[in-house]
């Protein structure tokens, strides 16, 4: 099964935008999340709004949350999270 990963990027992008106090088209799939002003606690909102719109989990001590850098990245683990649930 081949994963799609841009299902879950549009809706990213808009709460990157929507916690980072930008319009969306400021958000670029390729960019990086701390460049956002994305800091701990604004992350952390971030996965908790993830794992409620999406009924995932994505825990801090999760090593596959730890190597996001970008937005494609968050996207990309999202959408593989929601075909292994």
């Amino acid at each position: 099964m081949t994963v799609e990963y841009q299902q879950s990027l549009p809706t990213i992008l808009q709460m990157v935008a929507d916690l980072c106090a930008l319009d969306v088209e400021q958000i670029r799939p390729e960019g990086e999340l701390l460049a956002y002003g994305l800091d701990s606690v604004l992350a952390l909102d971030l996965i908790v709004a993830i794992e409620h719109r999406w009924q995932i989990d994505l825990p801090e001590h999760d090593p596959a949350l730890r190597k996001v850098v970008t937005v494609r990245d968050l996207a990309r683990l999202v959408d593989t999270r929601r075909v292994q649930s």
